[in-house]
């Protein structure tokens, strides 16, 4: 169940950063940030295992992650953790501009019954 973007949870003027430089550092962990709101509250979401690979190695920066979905996911002892997740592709799909009006589907039977019938 997705929770919301980064940017969404933290509201603005909030922030968001590593919870500390220790798990910046274990590439043996997925990183894990302190979210903080301008009221005062905050708090922690880890990142996907894939996404925290990318922004230890500087493929992403933390300054791109801002609307990444947040995401509600089952642990394997069955408790619930918020995660951050890479976008479900990082390709660029085309788009396409409608330049005129295009009217309503309508479906072409293809298929005829008698067609079917020998004589």
């Amino acid at each position: 169940m997705s929770l919301g973007t980064l940017a969404s949870v933290c509201g603005v003027g909030g922030n968001y950063r590593p919870c500390s430089t220790a798990n910046l550092k274990d590439n043996t962990k997925r990183l894990v940030l302190a979210l903080t709101r301008v009221d005062g509250t905050s708090e922690l979401v880890t990142c996907s295992g894939e996404l925290s690979k990318r922004l230890r190695n500087k493929e992403i920066a933390l300054s791109q992650i801002a609307n990444f979905e947040i995401v509600e996911q089952l642990t394997d002892d069955g408790d619930t953790m918020n995660c951050v997740v890479l976008p479900a592709t990082t390709s660029v799909l085309p788009s396409v501009t409608v330049k005129q009006e295009m009217p309503d589907y309508q479906p072409v039977s293809t298929f005829n019954p008698e067609e079917l019938i020998a004589f």
